[in-house]
């Protein structure tokens, strides 16, 4: 999905507060481009204002760094335009939001009067704010803005009714945090412009050991300002205590198993690493901070996941099938969004 829904219908109302020039056109917006194996279907008008208001969010936000090719360039890089990722993903969207509307009623969500007041209120600001001739091109019509604002303040709090159920009580060796310092003399080579790589010669690599030697007999009180004299930067590092393995970690993993061993305060002998060699410092064996940090990281991922199941399981209990040809007609190239100036 395109929003991150964290609260009510207000969230969703405000998401048309923006007021825009619309220019464009489009197939007949009553022509059925998505059919569902339950015999509903959902309209090209709306999959098109969709479309068009995502489009207006990339057009306000990012044309002015792309240019005027963003909707035909691989700005993702993931072998497809702009314009196949962003429809694509509208497909998605809607689908996913219609299977969210069948099943709102397992969690007991409704929309409440104030809910519908607010999508009402904001419909018609948004109906307002533009033109008569560019809401016919786009299909901008208020059965669409209410629709659009509906979905979305049902795909908010199903979401978060979906989170509350998620489990999320985790284990101190899943949370607790120990942080270091660190600094890192380099005894990597460099690549050219060209791609080619020219190896560390072994006396800048002797030269880097050298470094991590002095700063480490420098000792724990002279740890930053000897770093600096050899022109070291310190930095800052949180892993799981219980953790062994570190693969894919900024810190080779051997690096962090040794601070292991260290005391609050204390300071490394230097640590051959396979990118540099390295001087540690013990900051806090336990760091209630990063472990709360951890927490949270651990509680996002756990309920982002539950919900893809959910949603997923709902979604996967439909057929959809697109109107391919009808959906080739939607052009985010050829509708131009511009943000009105405010009175």
């Amino acid at each position: 999905m395109f929003l991150k829904k964290k609260a009510a219908a207000g969230v969703a109302a405000a998401a048309l507060a923006i007021t825009l020039s619309l220019t464009g056109c489009g197939a007949n917006p009553k022509a059925a481009l998505i059919k569902v194996d339950t015999g509903d279907t959902i309209e090209y008008g709306y999959a098109n204002f969709v479309a068009n208001y995502y489009k207006a969010q990339y057009d306000i936000n990012y044309k002015p760094y792309y240019g005027e090719s963003m909707w035909t360039s691989d700005i993702k890089q993931n072998g497809t335009t702009l314009e196949e990722n962003v429809k694509s993903q509208v497909i998605d969207q809607i689908e996913e939001q219609w299977a969210i509307r069948q099943h709102a009623g397992d969690y007991g969500v409704t929309l409440s009067d104030d809910d519908n007041a607010k999508i009402e209120e904001y419909s018609n600001k948004f109906l307002e704010a533009n033109t008569e001739n560019g809401l016919n091109k786009m299909g901008g019509n208020k059965q669409y803005a209410v629709e659009f604002l509906t979905n979305m303040a049902y795909a908010i709090k199903v979401q978060n009714e979906i989170y509350e159920e998620t489990e999320t009580d985790f284990t101190a060796a899943e949370t607790e945090q120990s942080t270091i310092s660190y600094v890192r003399f380099s005894t990597e080579g460099t690549t050219g412009s060209d791609g080619t790589e020219t190896p560390m010669s072994d006396e800048d690599k002797a030269a880097a050991k050298k470094n991590a030697e002095d700063l480490a007999a420098a000792g724990a009180a002279n740890y930053e300002t000897k770093a600096g004299e050899l022109s070291g930067e310190v930095k800052s590092f949180s892993y799981t205590k219980a953790d062994s393995t570190f693969e894919g970690m900024i810190i080779p993993a051997n690096v962090i198993n040794e601070s292991k061993s260290l005391k609050e305060g204390e300071i490394s002998k230097a640590i051959e690493g396979e990118d540099g060699w390295y001087v540690v410092r013990m900051d806090k064996l336990l760091d209630e901070e990063a472990t709360e940090n951890k927490k949270s990281t651990l509680t996002s991922s756990a309920r982002s996941d539950h919900y893809r199941e959910v949603v997923d399981g709902w979604k996967e209990g439909y057929t959809f099938t697109l109107d391919e040809k009808l959906w080739e007609k939607q052009s985010l190239q050829e509708v131009a969004f511009t943000q009105k100036a405010s009175n």
